[in-house]
């Protein structure tokens, strides 16, 4: 649709529109907000500060881009301006197209760029900057093979002659520095869609030609099964408010997990929940749309996550500024407008497997009761064989926002040797055949290698046994608390390591060389290689 631009909203962001004027041709729009509040670090509303910023709007009919150029930063404030006059059709362009705004400068020079990793893994260097003259040349081969490029800043020459500053991003982000009158705005962004659009590229050589572009995401793959948290998310573990009318419950959004998820048949959008043990709103993720995220049904529960300027917003407003990265079930991921398939090996390690016999277990069960008597789900299975091994500590985990169903130490040869075991019931007996019994918990492998950063791990076992008065709580089983806290502290992080076992019974090791086990070669083959760069990992399987 066509944006009638001579119909400015009333508010943007809570921002009053005080100007708005409209171009000739009805292209462009000129809109000023006005904002009142109160200084975040003042108790009481006797001072009140004025803020004014200025959007300018540039629609262009031939490519259906719609530009917004702002003072202001916020995701919510570009959201409501779509919604108001898109009524929220649109999509971010992806990097691939954004990269097209150097389109016929010459000369490049960055000097800071930012590459984000194709790991599922979210450890500290999940998006890794590179800062300091000609920085992109400092670009390897084998980084290239690991990372995908998120965002570029540096200098080139125009076509003018001139030298101009520029930088773009992931999510359709172009940006430069300096003070510019509004018309010299304008000018700016009718320059950037001639390159855009442009039916001639030619885009000088650099060290961002390293870095893998992945393809564009036309469609949502059908086998979505798992998201996880943006790099943000983990390093600053944001607090959560589940809201309830006048009823409120604090917690952290890294003890929330994603799950349920279900992709339209059209593969145009998908849902998912967010939950824990005792509340879930659910969720629709639509690429197409501004904004992405929206809340399904009419449940009066809410989910507040607390923003970087510590004010909570809702939880879909908070996903549009931060994002979610997608898995497949072969682990290919996807984020930001952009795929990055997975192309594994299917020769799996041998010595990565670790066949036992599980007499007296019900393997289709998890945890909770058997489903016959005189056997035991696995986890209660696994928690005797683990305790019996002689630990120096073992935590419960197992509940939403868990590192692993167990957290096992030992203390090896002047090491902490941490063990982080993921358990999954088997789909049937013992074999080789069923993607389904090792997509899961292979996803769970690989994201919990983030945990190889002793710091996180112990902030997350400090957050997680702590006991609350809303309950939920990781149970110490060998040790305690304040012990375990103490061992982790003390422990240089040259001499912690992390290892990860994927307990799936319902996988035989007599199975695997069969040519029906090839996709599930694949999967684990894959896990292993993302894993394997962080730490260590190994299947508990059957005979």
């Amino acid at each position: 649709m066509e944006p009638y631009l001579t119909n400015p909203p009333a508010l943007i962001n809570q921002g009053r529109i005080v100007g708005s004027w409209i171009s000739q041709d009805r292209l462009t729009a000129i809109l000023v907000t006005r904002t009142t509040g109160s200084p975040d670090w003042y108790a009481t509303n006797e001072l009140r500060t004025v803020n004014f910023d200025c959007f300018v709007i540039r629609y262009f009919p031939d490519s259906s881009l719609f530009f917004i150029t702002a003072t202001s930063r916020s995701g919510r404030s570009y959201g409501e301006i779509i919604q108001h006059y898109l009524e929220g059709s649109a999509s971010k362009i992806n990097f691939r197209v954004a990269r097209l705004v150097l389109n016929g400068l010459n000369n490049q020079e960055f000097f800071n760029v930012g590459m984000r990793s194709t790991s599922p893994i979210r450890s500290a260097e999940s998006y890794r900057i590179s800062a300091g003259a000609n920085t992109d040349r400092t670009i390897s081969d084998s980084t290239g093979a690991k990372y995908a490029p998120g965002h570029f800043f540096g200098r080139a020459v125009n076509g003018a002659g001139r030298t101009e500053l520029i930088g773009a991003s992931g999510g359709g982000r172009v940006w430069s520095t300096g003070r510019n009158s509004i018309k010299s705005v304008v000018d700016w962004v009718s320059e950037l869609h001639a390159r855009i659009t442009a039916k001639h590229v030619s885009i000088g050589k650099s060290g961002l030609d390293r870095l893998r572009l992945g393809e564009p995401l036309e469609q949502i793959p059908l086998d979505t099964v798992m998201a996880d948290w943006g790099p943000d998310a983990y390093k600053t573990a944001p607090s959560v408010r589940w809201q309830d009318g006048d009823v409120s419950v604090a917690s952290n959004i890294l003890d929330c997990d994603i799950r349920s998820f279900q992709v339209e048949d059209d593969q145009s959008s998908l849902s998912f929940d967010i939950a824990d043990e005792n509340h879930r709103v659910s969720i629709r993720y639509d690429p197409s749309a501004s904004p992405s995220y929206s809340i399904m049904g009419n449940s009066p529960l809410r989910l507040l996550v607390e923003a970087n300027d510590h004010q909570f917003i809702g939880i879909d407003e908070w996903l549009d500024d931060v994002s979610l990265t997608y898995f497949t079930k072969n682990l290919a991921t996807f984020a930001d407008g952009t795929l990055h398939e997975v192309v594994p090996s299917i020769s799996l390690n041998a010595e990565s497997l670790r066949p036992r016999v599980w007499d007296g277990c019900d393997i289709s069960t998890e945890f909770g009761p058997a489903k016959a008597e005189g056997l035991v789900s696995i986890q209660p299975f696994l928690k005797d064989i683990l305790v019996a091994s002689g630990p120096t500590f073992l935590i419960y985990d197992h509940r939403s926002g868990e590192a692993a169903d167990f957290i096992v130490g030992r203390s090896v040869d002047e090491q902490l040797v941490v063990e982080l075991h993921h358990c999954k019931g088997a789909g049937g007996k013992p074999g080789a055949g069923r993607v389904d019994d090792v997509y899961e918990v292979a996803g769970q492998a690989v994201k919990s290698a983030r945990f190889f950063d002793k710091e996180f791990l112990l902030q997350h076992i400090k957050r997680r046994t702590l006991e609350r008065r809303n309950g939920g709580h990781s149970p110490v089983l060998v040790s305690d608390r304040e012990s375990i806290i103490r061992l982790i502290e003390s422990t240089d992080p040259i001499s912690f390591r992390l290892v990860v076992f994927a307990v799936q019974p319902g996988l035989s090791a007599a199975s695997l060389d069969d040519e029906s086990a090839d996709s599930v070669r694949r999967i684990m083959a894959a896990a292993n290689d993302w894993v394997g760069q962080d730490c260590e990992i190994y299947w508990t399987i059957s005979d």
